[in-house]
């Protein structure tokens, strides 16, 4: 579509991006079954999702409700789908902290500590990144069971706190360890 939009990708993308929106909602709508487990969507079976949201990524990269709405809802169908949307995003937005984030809480999800650990650090580093990343970092840890990491990570940010709300999470995080 990219050759042939004569400089309407923009637009074709929000249609891609509107079409994704309506179409779970339809799917949700259509359900026979009365409650929706909003941790599964499998049994929705969902299959355009991904192609749709895809689409709207490749025909405007530096949308990010589409890589937003990709790393919330994609996990709960196919939480390989979501990694590779949420990577492209980052690929193709590098100054964009948020991305990180969103990745961050696919692999968080998935139990996958440590990968979270590591989105989240990347995303700390880009300029404009809130102090959180850093403070996910070391949740991360916390919860992957690498306790001696977490309690350096978290004395280190009590160190460098510039407001008191940073301070008083980094000391409760601290005494939490302990």
């Amino acid at each position: 579509l990219k050759g042939w939009s004569l400089g309407a990708e923009g637009l074709i993308s929000d249609w891609y991006w509107m079409w994704s929106l309506q179409y779970i909602g339809g799917k949700i709508v259509a359900s026979q079954d009365g409650e929706i487990n909003l941790e599964d969507l499998r049994s929705l079976n969902p299959k355009l999702l991904h192609p749709l949201l895809d689409n709207a990524a490749e025909l405007d990269p530096k949308f990010m409700a589409v890589y937003s709405y990709g790393a919330s809802v994609l996990p709960a169908i196919d939480a390989r789908l979501a990694i590779e949307l949420t990577e492209k995003g980052i690929e193709r937005n590098p100054e964009a902290w948020r991305l990180h984030q969103y990745l961050g809480y696919i692999y968080w999800r998935m139990k996958e500590y440590e990968k979270a650990a590591d989105t989240y650090e990347r995303g700390s580093r880009i300029a404009g990144a809130p102090p959180f990343m850093r403070q996910m970092v070391a949740a991360m840890k916390t919860q992957g069971g690498s306790r001696e990491t977490a309690y350096e990570l978290y004395t280190q940010m009590l160190a460098e706190a510039e407001d008191q709300q940073s301070r008083a999470n980094a000391e409760l995080r601290l005494m939490e360890i302990d």
